[in-house]
């Protein structure tokens, strides 16, 4: 099981964020699959969660290179069905395999770049295993100082994507404050009544 520890409130993230999320999702599924020479029901959530976030970029995002940006289906609240929201299909069937394919395409890039990762830092994998055995759970300062042991930098890209992270995070916050602030001044325009 895989927790992502926000930084902040996220409601603004770019598309390779959230690419970024879905490899990392999938690494579990992966590193079983290299380590042990087989799969498990161990990552299912993981791997839900990734083909819910991919399909939410290709129907609601518009962040697909095949098909656009353009948003597909609608949410219709259906209480009385059983189901709190559903989303209505108004596209064809053409449509839908390309949203499928675009999903399966988008799902095999973000698995091969996870294998490759994982390839790649073997021994960091084996060292977070063992740690995780000797103690169920790390914290994140654990875990960032077992990768640290192996390389100092890739301590540095960590701490210098952190920092990228917290700067756009704080560039839509700014974006938001700028929002709320002219929503005021629209707000005292209101209350203004000439004599």
């Amino acid at each position: 099981y895989t927790l992502l520890l926000p930084k902040e409130d996220r409601h603004y993230m770019t598309k390779s964020q959230l690419l970024d999320q879905v490899t990392m999702l999938l690494g579990g599924r992966v590193a079983e699959a290299l380590v042990l020479k087989e799969i498990s029901t161990g990552a299912s959530n993981d791997l839900e969660r990734a083909t819910n976030i991919v399909r939410k970029m290709v129907t609601e995002l518009g962040m697909s290179e095949e098909l656009g940006p353009v948003t597909f289906g609608h949410k219709e609240e259906q209480v009385f069905l059983g189901k709190d929201i559903a989303r209505d299909r108004n596209y064809s069937e053409s449509v839908a395999q390309a949203i499928d394919n675009e999903i399966r395409r988008i799902i095999d890039e973000a698995y091969q770049k996870a294998q490759d990762i994982i390839i790649e830092k073997m021994d960091i994998l084996h060292a977070i295993a063992q740690a995780l055995m000797e103690k169920e759970t790390l914290e994140a300062e654990e875990f960032l100082e077992i990768i640290a042991r192996f390389d100092e930098t890739r301590k540095q890209e960590l701490v210098k994507k952190e920092k990228n992270e917290e700067n756009s995070v704080q560039a839509a916050d700014k974006q938001d404050n700028h929002v709320q602030e002219r929503k005021g001044d629209f707000k005292l325009a209101e209350n203004v009544t000439f004599e």
